[in-house]
């Protein structure tokens, strides 16, 4: 049973394929990669991202963050992701409020911020944008910047996690597009996922291409194990385990109560 399957993690899981850009060299050609993808009839788009969605390895950074017209003393601590200005369209996520990235907008880049939904309603906003932020990068160095758009609430990590509060920001620097997203037109997933492979070994020759669905780091596997006397089910997925024992009567599979529930 894929639990998975059914779930509305919040974007488009069934046609995206992540890679990982190894070589930091390849990182730096971008622009081209992306370009030559998009010439392919099998691809629709094409995002860079600072990390793969659904594994557990977001970051994590306190901000400071303006509420009541004051900005916090205090830094919240929020999840954080590089994303560029295809990232959200690419996944099919939406926004709430405000607008995208944009290439076009010189500013994007070092002065704004996309939060998700989680995060403005904690901060009791009911229209962010316009908002300031500032985070640190240093004991005294202090980044401005603006709320330019709010995404509605994506799954990010993986499904024994609630939704957390996240900030999105452009890719500071070529060494944080190193996660390469790309739409795969439906139906065409087998010369879809060729296609990008081959791409990515003209660009990266020193490494074989790591290519997958985007919803395999969200998948649950459902393993049933039956003794005599109890029934064990397990729920696997990536960087966990619930395992869940019933006491149940030799006359009855199907009947019993919930003896026992470990996270492993």
């Amino acid at each position: 049973m894929q639990y998975v399957s059914h779930k509305d993690l919040g974007f488009d899981k069934e046609q995206v394929i992540i890679a990982h850009i190894d070589d930091v060299k390849v990182r730096r050609q971008i622009p081209g990669l992306k370009a030559t993808l998009l010439q392919s009839p099998f691809v629709e788009s094409v995002a860079t991202a600072g990390n793969p969605l659904g594994t557990n390895y977001l970051g994590k950074n306190g901000f400071f963050f303006e509420v009541n017209g004051k900005m916090q003393t205090t830094a919240s601590l929020a999840n954080f992701i590089y994303a560029d200005e295809d990232f959200l369209p690419t996944n099919g996520m939406q926004l709430i409020q405000g607008r995208n990235f944009s290439s076009d907008m010189t500013t994007d880049k070092d002065a704004t911020v996309i939060i998700n939904e989680t995060l403005m309603k904690s901060l009791g906003y009911t229209n962010a944008i316009g908002k300031k932020i500032s985070y640190k990068t240093g004991k005294d160095s202090l980044i401005n910047r603006q709320v330019i758009g709010v995404v509605k609430d994506f799954h990010a990590t993986s499904l024994q996690h609630i939704i957390q509060p996240m900030v999105l920001l452009m890719p500071p620097k070529d060494n944080d597009k190193d996660n390469l997203y790309v739409k795969i037109s439906k139906g065409k997933a087998t010369e879809g996922i060729a296609f990008v492979k081959k791409t990515i070994e003209q660009f990266d020759f020193e490494n074989k291409a790591d290519v997958y669905f985007l919803n395999e780091n969200f998948s649950t596997t459902v393993c049933v194990s039956a003794k005599a006397g109890e029934i064990s089910i397990g729920l696997y997925g990536p960087g966990f385990c619930h395992i869940l024992s019933w006491s149940i009567g030799l006359g009855d599979l199907y009947s019993g109560t919930a003896k026992k529930g470990n996270w492993c």
